[in-house]
């Protein structure tokens, strides 16, 4: 692996994401036929605003990165730099329905990936080709 692969979901962020832009359009607008044009509604309408286009840059930051020294992993509100050495495995979890990958660290430890969490439409495994390739990393460097 000599160059850098990123892993993301993409269907699910499209869906989302347009929902959470069709929201920052209506609620600011109901408030103000609801509520009239004061000051408090302006004011509550852009927060609205600000706290989903938050929701969205961080529903869009989430991915997992491998490079050829380390894993990057970027969950919501947190960034984890793993060097390959220090990883043991890649579990996948099945609670109540939703899925989760985690990287099992040699400490014992594991760290999400917040890119491979939730449920699949399709029914088949989260990160299957994410989970391949980590396993496969792993292999070639314990020989």
């Amino acid at each position: 692996m000599g160059e850098n692969v990123t892993y993301v979901r993409r269907g699910p962020r499209r869906f989302v994401t347009a929902v959470l832009v069709l929201g920052m359009v209506m609620v600011p607008w109901r408030l103000a036929v609801n509520f009239g044009d004061s000051t408090w509604v302006a004011m509550a309408g852009a927060l609205y605003v600000l706290g989903t286009l938050a929701a969205i840059w961080q529903l869009w930051r989430v991915c997992v990165t491998l490079t050829p020294a380390k894993v990057i992993v970027r969950n919501p509100w947190r960034d984890h730099h793993i060097t390959w050495d220090r990883i043991a495995d890649v579990e996948r979890e099945n609670v109540l329905g939703m899925q989760r990958v985690n990287l099992v660290l040699t400490d014992g430890s594991s760290v999400p990936c917040a890119a491979y969490r939730g449920g699949s439409l399709s029914g088949t495994p989260l990160g299957e080709d994410f989970v391949g390739v980590v396993r496969q990393r792993i292999g070639s460097a314990q020989r």
